[in-house]
């Protein structure tokens, strides 16, 4: 039988897609219960209040910011284990996402190759500058489509794809006709990955990536365009000192209306700290990035060669099995 725990999600954290895309990997040993009195809380980061009470708070930091080991006993984030140096936090492998789904069929590329009938896409809602002016850029030689906010020139994925499932499920079936996607994060650090690359890999939708410059830890580069080797990094003492200064943080508040909003105008500095460091830390002459996205374009026995490539070394990937037990540590033992 199934070990009962109690359980609550907050801080934009529900509990039918938490226990979907963060506790998925131990659902075969727990059944978790939605429950007002918790022994676990589970908190994201979207918002300035960390409960209190008598169970144990697991911060889930999803985002690219710095955890805050101080309000919490547990710990997930982004970051590499190396960058938090603290045992009680762990990075997050996968975020709702079975790795097994990646790994490649090496046999079917002429029957991928044929579904895409479509040049390039940019899938944002969110404006950044940085992409933004690469989509553009991009954008000289063909089309790119873009249905979201950001960079829009059509109608959304809703408006043109009958496809039905939640919106991840709509939004891949759009890019399964591109043979790119622009896949480049809000911003980037080491380890900071998500589902901009997630999603185009899961419909063989060959991305050109930017964000974490580690991204050769965790996939075969030769599977995909790494930005990260076609752009020029600026390592100037300015962009050191605003990579130190800026980072995004967990910010709380119980101590009243004033340090709320101190917290949102710090953070809003730092969102500003930022994006300079973006803009001066990768050059955005984008000229070698585009001339090789237009190489394997134009060349269909190159695209076919990138598409041949598993997205993992030797087509495995890595295990998750140090997850599942740090699971099970914070289940059984609780804080330490």
């Amino acid at each position: 039988m199934r070990k009962q725990v109690r359980i609550k999600f907050t801080n934009g954290l529900s509990f039918e897609s938490g226990v979907r895309e963060i506790l998925n990997v131990v659902l075969s040993e727990y059944e978790f219960v939605d429950s007002d009195r918790p022994d676990f809380v589970i908190f994201g980061p979207y918002g300035s209040d960390v409960p209190k009470g008598s169970f144990i708070r697991i911060g889930y930091y999803c985002e690219n910011m710095k955890p805050d080991m101080s309000v919490c006993d547990w710990a997930f984030g982004t970051r590499y284990e190396e960058d938090v140096n603290d045992p009680r936090y762990l990075r997050i492998q996968w975020h709702g996402l079975d790795p097994n789904s990646l790994i490649k069929d090496q046999t079917n590329v002429d029957e991928v190759i044929k579904q895409k009938t479509r040049f390039c896409n940019f899938v944002y809602s969110n404006p950044s500058a940085f992409r933004e002016k690469f989509c553009a850029a991009l954008s000289k030689y063909k089309p790119v489509d873009a249905p979201g906010k950001s960079m829009n020139n059509m109608e959304s994925i809703e408006s043109t794809n009958g496809t039905k499932g939640d919106m991840w499920q709509r939004k891949r079936a759009f890019l399964n006709h591109y043979k790119f996607t622009i896949a480049f994060e809000n911003s980037s650090y080491p380890g900071y990955h998500t589902e901009k690359i997630l999603d185009p890999m899961q419909v063989n939708s060959l991305p050109v990536y930017w964000g974490n410059p580690h991204i050769d830890r965790h996939f075969n580069t030769r599977s995909f365009v790494n930005g990260h080797e076609h752009l020029r990094a600026n390592g100037s003492r300015l962009v050191g000192f605003l990579d130190a200064n800026c980072q995004r943080e967990f910010s709380y508040s119980n101590t009243g209306q004033s340090k709320v909003v101190s917290s949102k105008i710090k953070a809003k500095l730092k969102g500003a700290g930022q994006d300079l460091k973006t803009r001066l830390q990768y050059e955005t002459n984008f000229d070698e990035l585009i001339e090789r996205v237009i190489e394997i374009d134009r060349d269909e026995s190159l695209y076919a060669r990138y598409l041949s490539e598993p997205w993992f070394e030797k087509n495995q990937p890595p295990s998750n099995e140090h997850v599942v037990q740090r699971w099970r540590e914070i289940f059984s033992a609780g804080a330490v």
